[in-house]
């Protein structure tokens, strides 16, 4: 363990010191603080109880593959170093932790800036910023963030080529947030009910949502939409423990999503020791 702390450390060390980094970082916030501003000036802003959970919501398009670029980048200068062989004296598990624990840092914290500054925003206009939001909202899309740089990780870690590599990242990506709804969520709301028209009030969010069934537990499978719902779902869980208030949203579906999130951090890593073995 102590070999792994000291890994991690110098690996974080060396994020810290990559401009590529940096400049990744940069373009991520600008990305996601822009993409908020037509909304504050928006007349739709008005029907919105929890601003603050829509302007985090704009992190969803930006944040994989900013974590992925980070998980990517630094592997490259990993395998280039010859830092990389101290890691083959230790277990799959334990390279899997060096390399996931300094790219998840820089991930969080960036994602917590990002955050604190779109709160800051949404305090200007509309002035509504409530401690529930920040908090859950904040949880939600740290987690999101973790998702991508595990699954980053884990693909540099079981294919051999960057090149592979980061094409399964990037095809995970694109499955999850533009094809995963045409496609698998499509073809199995054909196979239950024989209509491709998936019968979903629209355009109710994910979290309030109650029925159909299935429907509620196959599109959470994936972690675009799994995020989308913990992000409404936790504030109001966090009020429901801590201020006693009744609980709106259906807990089943919505808890299944925060576990299928937290599997997609873990998977990887399971997968990279069983290979391993």
């Amino acid at each position: 363990m102590r070999n792994v702390l000291t890994a991690t450390r110098s690996d974080l060390d060396g994020l810290v010191r990559s401009w590529p980094v940096w400049i990744a970082t940069a373009l991520f916030s600008v990305a996601v603080l822009l993409g908020w501003v037509p909304w504050m000036f928006s007349a739709l802003l008005a029907n919105e109880d929890r601003p603050l959970l829509l302007a985090i919501r704009q992190a969803q398009l930006w944040l994989p593959p900013f974590a992925i670029f980070v998980g990517w980048v630094s592997i490259r200068d990993e395998r280039g170093s010859d830092s990389s062989d101290c890691g083959a004296l230790t277990g799959p598990t334990e390279r899997f932790l060096e390399s996931f624990v300094g790219r998840a840092v820089v991930v969080v914290v960036a994602v917590s800036i990002v955050v604190c500054l779109l709160a800051a925003l949404v305090a200007v206009r509309p002035g509504v910023v409530l401690v529930s939001s920040f908090v859950g909202g904040l949880t939600a899309v740290a987690l999101f963030g973790l998702v991508w740089v595990a699954i980053a990780v884990g693909a540099s870690r079981l294919l051999e080529t960057r090149r592979r590599a980061i094409g399964l990242a990037v095809g995970l990506y694109v499955l999850f947030a533009f094809l995963w709804r045409e496609t698998v969520v499509v073809f199995v709301s054909y196979a239950l009910t024989g209509d491709t028209a998936v019968d979903v009030e629209q355009p109710a969010l994910l979290a309030s949502l109650a029925e159909p069934t299935w429907y509620l537990y196959l599109t959470r499978l994936n972690p675009y939409e799994a995020f989308d719902g913990a992000l409404y779902y936790l504030p109001r869980l966090l009020e429901t423990l801590v201020l006693g208030e009744s609980a709106t949203h259906p807990h089943a579906p919505n808890l299944f999503g925060l576990a299928v999130l937290l599997a997609w951090v873990v998977l990887p890593v399971a997968v990279v020791s069983w290979r391993a073995d």
